[in-house]
């Protein structure tokens, strides 16, 4: 059970709630370091110092700085649940329902945390099949909305149906997660290119899943007619 599921979470002893004290305090000590002095400069020699407890200590809490660094992934997207989650109901009714609706305020959030997502990015397998606990069952959430999103589409024939809504919901995985990861490693890439990079990757997907003939899609994808993402 996720933490957003669980209406009546069960009450933590004394000890569960040390260690999430001690898990808490090494996470905002390794943080610290990591802005302060930068990622490869810090040691976790420095971080159980910092955190005011004994390297052996520190390793049965976490196993290295990558760990840590997914750790702290999963405390922001903890913290922005359940609004991450997905509608499986389609809001355009046409291919722009491959993604969610309020893609702009996401990429704006998660513009938000370019320090720690270019961290990822650059030091973690994050971006390239590595997970948290909140990623995955965020993950697996919005997967399953988004497949039913894309079969409900398809089923009014506004896009393609022969590609199953599982293999759609992956091009879209890898082309969110390839264009996040670019931006966050082209240095003085603005919150505007992000967008424009979405955009464009969204595009493309959109392109090679409309069906053209289907009614109010021909003109939409016409050269010269085609509207941008909303």
């Amino acid at each position: 059970m996720v933490a957003w599921e669980a209406a009546n979470p069960p009450q933590q002893t004394l000890r569960d709630r040390k260690k999430a004290d001690v898990r808490s305090t090494i996470l905002v000590s390794a943080e610290k370091l990591f802005r302060g002095r930068g990622y490869s400069a810090t040691s976790m020699a420095d971080i159980a110092y910092a955190a005011k407890i004994s390297r052996k200590t520190l390793f049965n809490y976490v196993a290295s700085k990558e760990s840590i660094i997914l750790a702290l992934i999963d405390r922001v997207i903890g913290a922005h649940m359940p609004g991450w989650l997905e509608s499986d109901i389609p809001v355009h009714h046409d291919s722009r329902d491959i993604h969610t609706a309020n893609w702009k305020a996401r990429l704006d959030e998660i513009a938000q945390h370019r320090w720690l997502l270019t961290l990822a990015a650059e030091h973690t397998s994050f971006f390239m099949g590595g997970s948290t606990r909140y990623a995955s069952d965020t993950y697996q959430i919005n997967r399953e909305a988004r497949v039913r999103r894309i079969a409900a589409v398809q089923a009014e024939g506004k896009i393609r149906s022969d590609i199953s809504p599982e293999e759609i919901s992956g091009y879209y995985d890898a082309l969110r997660d390839l264009t996040i990861r670019n931006w966050l490693l082209t240095p003085g890439s603005s919150r505007k290119e992000l967008h424009r990079m979405f955009e464009n990757a969204m595009e493309l997907l959109e392109r090679g899943l409309t069906r053209l003939t289907a009614p109010g899609i021909a003109a939409r994808d016409s050269p010269g007619t085609r509207q941008r993402l909303p």
